[in-house]
């Protein structure tokens, strides 16, 4: 566990702080920007272990790992690029904003303040907050475990891994379209974001509860398309939909939120998966 535990608490500090930066950088292609910004996590879901098993091939597990931890560490400099927003204010802006009373306060009272906008009460007092927390913890739940099984269909329908695998990268190809696209037609402004949202959940279930009942290679294929798809759309539009419920203001408390609740289901999700597929091929043998 102790190899994993750094690079998860590392991972979860890189992915938050850009996120809430992009929502306040951008207005008018923000759903757009975040779907940018997350294609680079799409490809490096597609790259990455194809990378690692070549330099472990190549430069042995401790010159392998060395190597990727070389390329990791890009993302300093890469951190170093982000800017508070004021730091496009002008001189003037900067000089009153210093000479104000926030500007002016005590460590205690600037650390209450920033403590209170990662722990919102109104924020946890909203109905509707936790009617999002609640749709992102039966979207998430699915997700994880559709993962586990369409490569399991796969293998049942066409009775060859390499397709299961091929099913995987298929997967992996259109969440990466899918973010792009879904963040562009947000910004569009043509349908709301929470209905593209919906549209996103909605029917790579629908989809996967077909593919269940009807097992035939089209309705594989099609559950491998619309959930890559559909899930990079969900994706992309998680940040920007936050900002549209609850305001720009409320986004380090709810996106926050959102980004803790799906790292813990990615624990349980795979094994309650597992669970099952394990006792269901107990039960055919």
């Amino acid at each position: 566990m102790s190899p994993h535990l750094p690079p998860g608490i590392a991972y979860s500090g890189t992915i938050g702080p850009p996120v809430i930066y992009l929502t306040m950088y951008f207005e008018k292609r923000r759903a757009l920007a975040t779907g940018l910004a997350f294609t680079g996590a799409s490809i490096g879901q597609l790259v990455i272990p194809f990378l690692i098993t070549w330099l472990i091939g190549t430069y042995s597990f401790q010159g392998g790992i060395l190597i990727y931890s070389g390329l990791v560490m890009n993302l300093i400099p890469a951190a170093l690029l982000l800017r508070p927003l004021t730091f496009w204010l002008t001189s003037k802006q900067k000089k009153a904003l210093a000479a104000s009373p926030q500007a002016k306060a005590p460590f205690c009272t600037k650390f209450k303040v920033a403590l209170g906008k990662v722990i919102d009460k109104e924020l946890l007092t909203s109905p509707l907050f936790y009617h999002y927390l609640g749709a992102l913890i039966v979207t998430h739940l699915g997700y994880w475990s559709c993962l586990v099984f369409i490569p399991k269909m796969g293998v049942e329908v066409f009775g060859s891994k390499s397709m299961a695998t091929l099913l995987v990268s298929v997967i992996g190809i259109c969440d990466l379209v899918g973010r792009l696209l879904g963040g562009y037609i947000a910004d569009l402004k043509v349908i709301p974001i929470y209905t593209l949202m919906g549209i996103s959940v909605g029917v790579p279930g629908i989809v996967v509860i077909v593919t269940a009942l009807v097992p035939v290679t089209a309705t594989v294929w099609m559950s491998a398309v619309l959930l890559g798809a559909l899930a990079g759309s969900y994706i992309a539009l998680l940040p920007p939909s936050c900002v549209e419920l609850f305001g720009a203001e409320k986004v380090p408390a709810g996106f926050g939120s959102a980004a803790f609740l799906m790292g813990a289901l990615m624990i349980p999700a795979p094994i309650i998966m597992g669970e099952y597929l394990r006792e269901a091929i107990l039960v055919e043998g």
